[in-house]
């Protein structure tokens, strides 16, 4: 049969059997940076050097004038253009932190999600290499996999993963999916471990934080850190904003949990005695284990153990 006569047959576009298996992060869309300045005015805003832009995608963050993170951003050239793979919610507020600059360099800064989808494709996943055109970069945390541009009027999977699941592996490794979402809780630079992963330089922050960045890792009293879930039944509450104790005692706040796994803003010192004591962990009356992030201490299943007393950066 002719491709004509199968258009008049009613077939319609072919579909390949061999699918995606990326996850779908319907939560983050894309800006779009045209005009010879854009890098200029996105370096700017951002706390490392994008020198290697546009040759290298690069992974950078965006800090409040306070030293607080805002937001992430995955930095990608494009035809000429710079792309931000960003959180959707972060859109405006990025928008309106280049607006300046863009009107007096002459720069088109557009929101362009609608043209764009965006996955997380992680280290054990493939992506079809003939189910049209993408662009991949790599996700420098570690073992977070890459991150895939498509347009979006290309073909769609039915084996894209959830991004609640896509998420939980973030939080298993200690690693903030969504910075904008968890931005409201006043969480700093290096309390989000952003220098352990080389996001802080000191030519790109304010004097305030290169003085932090000076000092030794020990004077961080507070870390985002991955927190496993222990249940005692197969429903329990989520304990998004929810404290976790020891004997007692607060340790310090879940900022964003689904299912086993989830992230908590702790203070170090009583999570180390805690754990010296040998003293439970708990939150919303479950028992809850608490370690050091992948970038840190390769640590992934939620146990502690001994490199929770370890000096690290």
């Amino acid at each position: 049969m002719m491709p004509e006569q199968r258009q008049a047959a009613g077939v319609g576009e072919m579909q390949n059997l061999l699918q995606d298996e990326a996850y779908l992060l319907a939560s983050r869309g894309v800006i779009r940076l045209r005009g010879d300045g854009a890098l200029a005015a996105l370096q700017s805003l951002v706390s490392r050097s994008l020198a290697e832009l546009p040759d290298k995608p690069l992974f950078a963050c965006v800090l409040d004038e306070e030293g607080l993170l805002l937001a992430d951003l995955f930095i990608v050239g494009h035809e000429g253009d710079l792309l931000l793979d960003c959180e959707r919610s972060a859109i405006e507020a990025l928008l309106a932190l280049l607006s300046a600059d863009c009107e007096a360099r002459g720069i088109s800064a557009v929101d362009a999600s609608d043209e764009w989808r965006v996955f997380g494709e992680l280290p054990d996943q493939a992506t079809f290499k003939d189910g049209g055109f993408y662009i991949r970069y790599v996700d420098p945390r570690w073992h977070m996999g890459a991150r895939l541009l498509r347009p979006a009027s290309g073909p769609q999977s039915y084996r894209w993963g959830s991004e609640l699941k896509w998420q939980g592996h973030a939080f298993k490794l200690g690693v903030i999916p969504n910075a904008h979402a968890v931005s409201a809780r006043g969480i700093g630079a290096r309390e989000a471990n952003l220098h352990s992963i080389d996001l802080l330089e000191p030519d790109h922050v304010d004097a305030s934080l290169r003085r932090e960045l000076a000092s030794p890792p020990d004077t961080i009293a507070r870390r985002v850190l991955p927190m496993r879930v222990e249940p005692n039944a197969f429903a329990f509450p989520t304990m998004t904003g929810q404290a976790v104790t020891a004997g007692g005692v607060t340790l310090g706040t879940v900022i964003a949990h689904h299912g086993l796994y989830g992230l908590v803003l702790v203070d170090i010192d009583p999570w180390r005695e805690a754990l010296q004591a040998g003293r439970e962990l708990r939150c919303a009356d479950q028992q809850v284990l608490i370690c050091w992030p992948t970038s840190l201490a390769r640590e992934s299943r939620g146990r502690a153990g001994p490199v929770a007393f370890a000096g690290l950066n």
